[in-house]
């Protein structure tokens, strides 16, 4: 009761969580297709073949703009191919690229800025999407 009078009091109380629920879902950048995934695939791979065959989960974390804690969990759940060194995991690149382009990463429209600039840097290069 005492918060709905906040609210009455206070409409714009809860305006930064609007559209948070309900309404329209964003829409996908890329439809998650076999094809779009392989493409996609090819992709990660060329614009990460400088980087070596085996990544720290704080390095898999930059490339695509998340908490290294993500990974981790990712890695836990054998989502991420990866060995555990003391504390630490591993991860094997090409293991980490599939999980990126795969169907499960893609259909994600809440992706972060940074790996959506790179799903939109994808697009732009390959304009039948």
């Amino acid at each position: 009761i005492r918060f709905k009078k906040q609210i009455e009091k206070q409409p714009n109380m809860l305006i930064e969580i609007k559209g948070m629920f309900g309404g329209t879902p964003p829409k996908r950048l890329i439809e998650p297709t076999e094809y779009n995934s392989q493409r996609f695939k090819q992709y990660l791979t060329q614009l990460w073949k400088d980087e070596p065959d085996a990544l720290t989960t704080k390095r898999t974390a930059e490339l695509i703009g998340v908490d290294y804690r993500r990974i981790d969990v990712l890695c836990r759940n054998s989502k991420i191919v990866s060995v555990k060194i003391g504390s630490r995991f591993i991860c094997v690149k090409t293991s980490f690229i599939e999980y990126c382009a795969s169907k499960e990463m893609l259909v994600k429209p809440q992706m972060t800025e940074f790996f959506e600039a790179i799903v939109l840097e994808f697009i732009k290069q390959n304009n039948k999407l």
